[in-house]
């Protein structure tokens, strides 16, 4: 018999917050900025898209639709350029006379605006520069172009190294990893720890960076290291292995389905639960409910539970979301929420703030959630803290 969840709010007593400012989700659809201690509000100015949490000296808003740097005291800057896309560590994504470049807080061109796109994704720790004409290049974290080839093409897929047409490698600092041109029957689908995930005649395996295969490709579904260990799956078993291509955990009927993710945080994922190094359940979404519908990767040691499904009608409230510990423990009561997809949280196209953050995870203590409208079918974003506090209105 399924358990019923009776579950407490969990308070975490005098554990001192950090003084960040933190948007704030009105019911009309704005955004304030409250103290993130005693959810005060700091300035009087509404804003249009949910910006990053206010931990720098300035952070990117839109305010009366055009984007602009605010600092702690309410002053705005870099309203002179025709849209910014990304601010961190003091240095913006800018738009002048419909190129883009790279400036720094004060306004300074680190890198002249003369780009088709620019953008830098959370897991990487370089601008992706776009040009119409010379292909993809690379920029350091200080706005500085990385050299690559002429006309190469440098591309980013969501994993945390990129690849070029011209069969180049580069790491999440833009550090050359290797040239070796693989076998032409070798794809290269990923990297991670020190391994490729290779894909061979439709079968799976890890080569070293010098294009040596060091677990054959057997496996009909893999992914990459995480932790130390690989989810991967064959006719026999489903499971994790180590770098050496040992068995650590298996587990039968998982066949053809991807069913297993990597370990993030000593933990693996799969479908409907997590275990630990040990291969040991440490919770089971087939036990809860309402009905379990997605469970997500932890982060900053909690994950996602999202029970039921999500309804286009506005009217109906049919999801809910709440987060675990590495224990299984509950963070506190589900709270009602739109969960449609599991990926990078883009508040709008033209306005990415933390350049694809990832949805519904922690960073820096704090997760994106999203609510439906109760005016319109539009969803609305708004953050959430470990201590179970939602910042936004009923």
């Amino acid at each position: 018999m399924k358990k019923a969840i009776f579950l407490l709010l969990v308070i975490t007593g005098s554990q001192a917050l950090s003084q960040s400012l933190i948007p704030f989700l009105k019911n009309n659809g704005k955004y304030i900025f409250v103290d993130s201690v005693d959810m005060s509000p700091v300035f009087k100015d509404e804003f249009d898209f949910l910006p990053d949490i206010f931990d720098e000296d300035m952070c990117l808003v839109v305010h009366n639709g055009k984007s602009k740097l605010i600092d702690r005291k309410g002053k705005y800057f870099l309203s002179n350029f025709q849209d910014i896309s990304y601010y961190k560590n003091k240095l913006a994504i800018v738009k002048l006379n419909d190129k883009w470049g790279i400036a720094d807080d004060k306004g300074k061109m680190v890198l002249e605006c003369k780009y088709s796109n620019i953008y830098r994704p959370s897991v990487l720790n370089v601008f992706i520069i776009e040009n119409d004409i010379h292909g993809t290049g690379i920029a350091d974290e200080f706005g500085r172009l990385i050299k690559t080839s002429e006309k190469e093409v440098v591309s980013w897929s969501g994993d945390d190294f990129l690849k070029s047409n011209k069969g180049a490698f580069y790491d999440k600092n833009g550090n050359l990893l290797s040239n070796i041109k693989f076998d032409q029957s070798i794809e290269v689908e990923d990297y991670s720890e020190g391994l490729f995930l290779i894909k061979q005649d439709g079968w799976y395996g890890f080569a070293d960076k010098f294009g040596n295969v060091k677990i054959q490709p057997i496996y009909i579904n893999a992914d990459t290291f995480s932790n130390g260990l690989a989810f991967v799956s064959n006719e026999q078993f489903g499971g994790y292995i180590d770098k050496n291509g040992k068995a650590i955990f298996k587990k039968s009927g998982l066949h053809y389905k991807k069913e297993g993710y990597g370990f993030k945080e000593g933990i693996g994922k799969f479908n409907d639960f997590y275990i630990n190094k040990m291969g040991e359940v440490i919770f089971n979404s087939n036990d809860i409910e309402p009905p379990v519908s997605e469970i997500l990767n932890f982060s900053e040691g909690l994950a996602a539970v999202v029970q039921g499904s999500y309804s286009l009608d506005t009217s109906v409230i049919s999801q809910y979301c709440s987060f675990v510990d590495i224990k299984g423990k509950y963070l506190f009561i589900p709270q009602p929420c739109f969960h449609s997809y599991n990926g990078y949280f883009h508040p709008s196209k033209s306005h990415p703030f933390s350049s694809q953050r990832l949805y519904f995870s922690f960073h820096n203590g704090f997760a994106i959630l999203s609510k439906k409208s109760k005016v319109s079918n539009s969803i609305l974003y708004f953050y959430v803290d470990k201590r179970g506090r939602f910042f936004k209105e009923n």
